[in-house]
């Protein structure tokens, strides 16, 4: 079973952490510069919640608890549940975990926006 990720381009994090740094340092007196940020922050957003529909779409097709992937994974079962509601930022290392854990293959794409 392969998976398929939507992923965001990593210079896209980079100038949101950018931004961050400097709004705290100058004021975000820029429009375009603030807009850009609640951009990019909607992009995380959704990815992130597309991400874990699937993963959990695919553990309960699989009849897997969280328990048994925290179990697989050596990820404590709260991290598995905070995970699944969203509550926390996932790496690519936990990703390759829990989708070990359920033996599928991650596949991140990049997709040209129309």
């Amino acid at each position: 079973m392969e998976v398929n990720f939507q992923a965001l381009y990593r210079w896209q994090y980079h100038k949101l952490c950018l931004l961050y740094c400097r709004e705290y340092k100058n004021g975000m007196n820029d429009k375009n510069e603030r807009e850009q940020h609640v951009v990019i922050e909607a992009i995380q957003k959704d990815v992130r919640k597309k991400t874990v529909e699937r993963l959990l779409s695919i553990r309960k097709s699989l009849n897997m608890t969280q328990t048994d992937v925290a179990e697989i994974t050596g990820l404590s079962c709260s991290n598995i549940c905070r995970l699944e509601k969203g509550k926390c930022n996932f790496s690519l290392d936990m990703l390759v975990l829990i989708a070990n854990a359920m033996d599928c293959d991650i596949d991140i794409q990049f997709i040209k926006r129309k």
